[in-house]
């Protein structure tokens, strides 16, 4: 039987002390270091009401005191009995409270938010108990728990303008050091799994919790790309956790709305971190990552404002996954991703954008039948690329990778390796020479031998070489075509 429990009436007493307290520290709040140890003591009470009567009043002094809170800014003993109080707490009233204190300093803006940060992070045992708190039964403290992480990791260690974090950071490491990476992905597959089941139990779909949730996985996901990056044990500790596989499985069916552009942002820049590695790159692939891209890039594009930012993101994880893709032939249906190339050679994005573009497209049919076939079949990749070939004779100096890029996978679509009349190639052929317009991109690149060519670049003349000398090109290279000499 527990001797420290106390009556109501001296409940009461402690609470009338507290609320005294707060009060002289709000009318002076030079008085806090008087006061602190007041605070302290009933904090590490035995009692779980007189703990959560001190830790209501350190909440409140968070929202109403700022000057409090400069003074206690300097007192990471005071912080330490918190944390300590937290994490021997088993009343979710009590760590409501304390989590929502943590999250109000954390999420403070400027050089302020970056003290608290240090504070819980470094100077106090405060990411582990946050950590521990992932496990709480309470929603609002498992939220509070993982923005106060995500809060601690960015404003310690995100410094360069593209949001990178420095890989070999003190900070990511301790996170690393108690298994931070495998709770936060376990927790986000159980809250997804969790949000599903209760929305199929509904006649209507909570849209409010939806987004709840949505949000929730951000940060999540955020956090998990932040102490992935450039750190391949974690990155293998995150395919042990199937996080390759719930993260497309996300862009197929979203936790949020279809529309939900930062989802699938941030989903696919934990993609790009992962694709660079060789155990992650044929699970991804594996399980569908390429088409689901594809979704990704077809449905930004229809919103210019999410299209900017998601776009190259999803881009270099193509490129990086596009080699294994042909590795894997049971992958061979990549149709939404060839048409999403395709619809962006088309647009007017920039040479840099279209270059990767191009460049996925080539180690997507590059020994791949199947690709090659969709692509000549299907679209209308060999004009695109004509066109690519022949606005080159406007510009002045070396030849671009872009214009390499476009000659090399056009040779690749018009090359008959296997000889038989059911290559797409014999239709790729076909259609260059069934008009002169088409036909000519191609010899006036090799004929005239244009200036923005150098020696060192000549494969990408050579490349269409073959459209040329050939019975079927004899009559097209009759007609005539306006040369260099004449203009």
């Amino acid at each position: 039987m527990r001797t420290s429990w106390k009556s109501e009436e001296e409940i009461m007493q402690i609470e009338g002390v507290l609320k005294n307290v707060k009060e002289q520290i709000l009318k002076q709040p030079q008085t806090t270091a008087q006061f602190a140890p007041k605070i302290e003591q009933y904090l590490a009470d035995e009692d779980m009401r007189c703990t959560f009567l001190a830790a209501r009043v350190i909440h409140d002094l968070t929202r109403q005191c700022p000057g409090a809170m400069a003074i206690l800014s300097g007192e990471p003993s005071f912080w330490h009995k918190v944390v300590e109080a937290l994490d021997k707490c088993l009343n979710d009233r009590v760590a409501k409270e304390m989590a929502r204190t943590i999250y109000n300093l954390t999420s403070k803006d400027g050089q302020e938010g970056k003290t608290w940060c240090r504070m819980f992070g470094v100077q106090t045992d405060g990411l582990r108990v946050l950590i521990k708190m992932l496990n709480a039964t309470v929603d609002h403290v498992v939220f509070c728990s993982i923005t106060s992480i995500h809060n601690i990791l960015v404003k310690l260690e995100i410094k360069d303008e593209e949001g990178n974090p420095t890989s070999n950071a003190p900070i990511f490491s301790k996170f690393r050091d108690i298994q931070g990476p495998a709770v936060v992905a376990r927790k986000v597959s159980e809250k997804i799994l969790q949000t599903r089941a209760q929305n199929e139990n509904r006649s209507q779909i909570d849209q409010k919790m939806i987004q709840s949730m949505a949000k929730f996985v951000i940060i999540c996901v955020d956090i998990l790309r932040c102490v992935s990056f450039r750190n391949d044990a974690t990155k293998k500790a995150l395919l042990h956790e199937h996080v390759p596989e719930m993260l497309v499985e996300l862009l197929y069916r979203p936790v949020a709305l279809p529309s939900n552009g930062k989802l699938g942002l941030y989903i696919t820049r934990l993609l790009k971190v992962l694709s660079v590695c060789k155990l992650n790159k044929p699970k991804i692939v594996e399980c569908g990552g390429i088409t689901a891209i594809g979704f990704v890039i077809t449905n930004c594009m229809g919103d210019p404002a999410v299209m900017k930012k998601v776009l190259l993101h999803a881009l270099l994880t193509l490129r990086n996954l596009s080699d294994e893709a042909n590795r894997q032939p049971k992958q061979a249906d990549n149709n939404s991703i060839l048409d999403a190339m395709t619809k962006i050679i088309a647009s007017n994005v920039d040479e840099g954008i279209k270059t990767m573009a191009v460049g996925i497209l080539y180690n997507l049919v590059c020994n791949n039948c199947v690709n090659k076939a969709y692509l000549v079949n299907n679209t209308n990749s060999i004009d695109l690329l004509l066109h690519i070939i022949g606005s080159a004779k406007d510009t002045r100096g070396k030849s671009t990778d872009l214009l390499e890029l476009a000659t090399s996978t056009l040779k690749i679509l018009t090359n008959d390796m296997t000889k038989t009349p059911q290559d797409p190639a014999k239709r790729a052929q076909a259609q260059i020479r069934s008009s002169k317009e088409r036909f000519h991109v191609i010899y006036y690149l090799f004929c005239e031998k244009t200036p923005y060519f150098d020696n060192e670049k000549s494969s990408t003349i050579s490349s269409c070489s073959s459209l040329i000398y050939s019975k079927e090109a004899s009559s097209m290279i009759k007609i005539s075509y306006p040369s260099s000499k004449q203009s």
